[in-house]
């Protein structure tokens, strides 16, 4: 979707968009974007369609996690080898999706400055990016991420960085996400740990248990979770910011590394004299990270 003209932009979407409201079809006319008995304005070339749910109504299946939770495999996919990843992506994100784009649609919640757009294009994706407030060049469409714009299953991917733990229902999002995705279509997130509130809005920082859950629930299968950074990063990240604070950051940071690494490595050599197994370096990274990534595939088949 190339970024010019609000006309250019809503007429490169105007097959996928619909009224958050009434549901139907959008025309623009007059500078204004008309939906089922209402109109919606052009915020500086972008549709404005922020309308969040005025109830939250969810229909969804109870599920029971707790095999899935204890054997789930929480280790790193193979990272991507390519130089042009933006951090937003990460090699391990930018595997799982895939190198090659072939015409797919990636929806990018949270887009921000659209960092991530470059990439995709290169590959030959087909992008859109939505927020709710326009950043540097901004998004292509102004909504909300538990009310998303967009008719049925018209995304292939899903991809949304550090915005779960700002929504105040990630489920909700989630379900919306899977609505969105076309059968065989993939989300692919990061959210919170191991990390302070910031940014005035957070709500929920996710756990490997809790993202299982809320996937299953809405339908999603084939669960990857990965962590992202580590706690002995995001601790001194969170608790000392600013050019001020650079020795305790610093300082803090070295002072959890040695502290982790000693501690594994001197509670496996004891363990090792009384015939203890060693700790679980994977599970331990994984149950500490400052973030987790998931990655999960909406089925071909529907279930029942």
């Amino acid at each position: 979707m190339t970024r010019t003209s609000v006309g250019s932009r809503f007429n490169g979407l105007a097959e996928i968009l619909r009224c958050p409201r009434g549901r139907g079809p959008l025309t623009r006319e007059s500078g204004a974007f008309i939906g089922t008995g209402r109109s919606w304005p052009d915020a500086d070339g972008v549709p404005d369609l922020r309308s969040p749910p005025d109830r939250l109504r969810l229909d969804l299946r109870w599920v029971e996690p707790w095999t899935e939770i204890r054997e789930i495999d929480l280790s790193r996919p193979t990272p991507l080898d390519a130089e042009d990843i933006p951090p937003s992506m990460d090699p391990y994100k930018a595997a799982m999706v895939g190198e090659e784009g072939d015409g797919r649609v990636v929806l990018e919640v949270g887009c921000g400055f659209r960092k991530s757009e470059p990439y995709f294009i290169q590959r030959g994706f087909s992008y859109v990016g939505t927020d709710v407030e326009v950043r540097g060049p901004g998004p292509d469409v102004l909504c909300d991420a538990h009310n998303l714009p967009f008719v049925d299953e018209c995304i292939d991917v899903y991809f949304s960085q550090a915005v779960y733990e700002h929504l105040m229902c990630p489920l909700v999002a989630l379900d919306e996400a899977y609505r969105v995705l076309k059968p065989g279509g993939c989300v692919m997130c990061a959210c919170t740990l191991m990390y302070g509130f910031h940014d005035h809005a957070s709500f929920f920082n996710c756990t490997h248990g809790g993202l299982i859950t809320m996937l299953r629930q809405v339908g999603f299968e084939q669960i990857r979770i990965w962590p992202g950074w580590d706690f002995t990063d995001s601790v001194p990240g969170w608790c000392y910011k600013g050019r001020m604070a650079r020795p305790w950051y610093w300082s803090t940071r070295f002072g959890l590394k040695f502290a982790e690494a000693s501690y594994i490595g001197l509670r496996n050599l004891a363990g090792r004299m009384v015939g203890m197994p060693p700790i679980d370096r994977v599970g331990r990274r994984g149950a500490m990270a400052g973030g987790l990534n998931f990655f999960a595939v909406k089925p071909r088949t529907e279930i029942a």
